[in-house]
């Protein structure tokens, strides 16, 4: 798991991060100890930040990233890490984006300023031995004194109103164009991001943190067999084990043992299915019965829900992610003298379609949003139109992306409505809404 900790001063995000680091068994990586860590190694990049920093001299965001990419090469990142105080800045995350350092999800502390500055001000410090109290939630047993020196106690200068008022507005300047850039990133990618509020207790904020992030370790199969090309893919946590071939859809025998390798490549058993998710038509009808009734039985057997996505919609999601293309349209191809369409949009990291049924004659360009993107085989029947990405076949991957959002917000379906979808009948076509 690899996570980004933003919070202001004062949120407690040293008491969560341990937490955290603990439970995924991660280092906890911050920017000051980190410097500290490199300059001590004697590092290149170490020494040159040595050498910036005895100047007088900010240290870039190039020395930073580096010292960033050096540190999470190191063994004990192998399964993770947990970034406190980075990045810090805009430039820093576009970075890490650019040199490919992949981010699972990112944990926003939310603390209001007055209940900051109350928390802090109300700090006490015994300056000989660090001992830290609170005249409020951990008072000592005489205001003001030490309780095994009998010295008195100071608050620090980093602790006094105006000081904390000062750094929360450094911060507010410094993580607020990072909160946007990172949730718009989280509607468009994998990327999680997590918002709890920070005044309950640090046991009740950690267990709301794990609640989230215990979604991203969710294990999800998924079916879809609407098109010439049988894919089937299984979502453990962030990986994904995937097949995406052809296989004679009559043979549920083949498809048992996709399933059964996958399982077997990703150390899993059915047992630990969390859902599953099954791409229903339009398509072929030997292929849809056969995913819902293979999803449906995984489903009934171990007594957990799934997802039914219509296959228009798993080319909507390619697209959008291709283009970021703020409203697709989904064309099949023309089959029992009928086009379905799906017209989709993305929020939030979900999909929301319409779906009608035409024949070819009243299809027409100028019925949709100008500035729609179509897909999808039917686009091949339309010469005229102009904004189009042909090629694009469902993938059940994108089907994992969906359901481990709906898993998280629980809008998953029980077993019984795995149901497919007949062409012939378009009464039944429209129960996919």
């Amino acid at each position: 798991m690899r996570i980004i900790l933003l919070g202001p001063p004062g949120a407690g995000k040293g008491t969560q991060a341990e937490s955290i680091c603990d439970n995924y068994k991660i280092p906890h990586i911050s920017t000051g100890n980190m410097l500290r860590e490199a300059v001590d190694a004697g590092t290149k990049l170490g020494l040159e930040a040595k050498s910036l920093m005895d100047a007088g001299i900010l240290v870039s965001d190039e020395v930073i990233v580096g010292l960033v990419e050096e540190r999470i090469s190191q063994p004990d990142c192998s399964s993770g890490f947990l970034f406190d105080g980075f990045p810090r800045t805009l430039p820093q995350a576009e970075a890490l984006i650019e040199r490919n350092v992949n981010i699972d999800a990112v944990v926003e502390i939310d603390v209001p300023d007055q209940d900051i500055i109350e928390r802090m001000s109300g700090r006490r410090m015994h300056p000989a031995s660090g001992r830290n109290y609170h005249i409020i939630y951990n008072p000592p047993k005489t205001e003001g004194i030490d309780d095994i020196t009998g010295e008195e106690l100071i608050l620090r200068e980093d602790d006094k109103p105006e000081t904390v008022k000062d750094r929360l507005k450094v911060y507010a300047d410094q993580t607020s164009p990072l909160i946007a850039f990172y949730s718009d990133l989280s509607s468009q990618s994998e990327l999680d991001y997590i918002k709890v509020s920070g005044t309950a207790s640090p046991k009740e904020v950690t267990e709301a943190i794990f609640k989230e992030l215990n979604t991203q370790l969710t294990n999800i199969l998924a079916i879809d067999t609407s098109s010439d090309i049988c894919s089937v893919s299984l979502g453990k946590g962030k990986e994904i084990f995937d097949f995406h071939k052809s296989l004679p859809k009559q043979h549920t025998e083949n498809l048992l043992n996709v399933i059964s390798d996958l399982l077997g490549q990703s150390e899993l058993n059915f047992v630990d299915l969390q859902a599953v998710a099954v791409g229903i038509g339009p398509g072929s009808y030997t292929g849809i019965r056969l995913a819902c009734a293979v999803a449906q039985g995984i489903a009934f057997s171990h007594n957990i829900k799934g997802l039914t996505l219509s296959s228009l919609e798993l080319i909507a999601i390619q697209a959008f992610h291709k283009t970021k293309s703020s409203n697709i349209v989904a064309i099949s191809d023309l089959n029992l003298e009928k086009l379905y369409i799906s017209e989709s949009k993305f929020s939030d990291g979900d999909i929301d379609s319409t779906f009608r049924a035409i024949s070819q004659e009243e299809f027409k360009q100028e019925d949709f949003d100008d500035n729609s993107l179509f897909v999808g085989p039917g686009c091949s029947l339309f010469p005229e139109i102009t904004n189009k990405l042909e090629g694009i076949l469902p993938k059940a991957s994108n089907l994992v992306e969906i359901a481990r959002m709906r898993f998280k917000n629980d809008l998953l379906s029980d077993p019984e409505d795995f149901l497919p979808i007949y062409l012939n009948d378009e009464d039944s076509w429209k129960k996919i809404k």
